[in-house]
Parts: C-alpha cells; sequence; structure tokens
C-alpha cells in the first residue's frame, strides 16, 4: 500500500479508481465497501455528477482494517 505525504493527501477526495489504485485493490472492491457502509462516499464529483468520491485518509483506514500488510519473516 503507498503512503500518504501529509494531511493534504490524507484530506484528499478520490475517484473509486485512484482509491482503489491507492490500497491495490480493485475498483469493484472499493465499491463494495461502499455498498457495504465499510467505507463513507459522496457522490459530488465536480466533473461527473454521480460517481462515488472518498477521502484518502478513509480508504487507508479502511484497507488496513481489511486487508492488513502482510509480514514477510527476515531470514
Amino acid at each position: 500500500m503507498q503512503q500518504m505525504n501529509g494531511r493534504r493527501d490524507a484530506d484528499h477526495w478520490l475517484d473509486l479508481v485512484d482509491a482503489a489504485q491507492l490500497v491495490g485493490v480493485t475498483r469493484d472492491v472499493v465499491a463494495q465497501a461502499v455498498l457495504d457502509h465499510e467505507l463513507r462516499a459522496i457522490n459530488h464529483h465536480p466533473s461527473r455528477p454521480g460517481e462515488w468520491l472518498v477521502l484518502a485518509v478513509d480508504v487507508q483506514l479502511w484497507a488496513d482494517r481489511v486487508h492488513p500488510p502482510v509480514e514477510i519473516p527476515v531470514a
């Protein structure tokens, strides 16, 4: 999973494609999380009315909860 650089990035609204890329899952996985009320979304995209937007920080918190990083043992 990618790390965010400071508060500005954490407060950034992402469409579902960008949100999925941020945490390494498919758009469908993020969309299902919105439908299941695991992830808060709004539908006020400035240039694509009806497109869901999610906060980057919420996406990362959701991903950490649902898809925690795998620790690889060091040999």
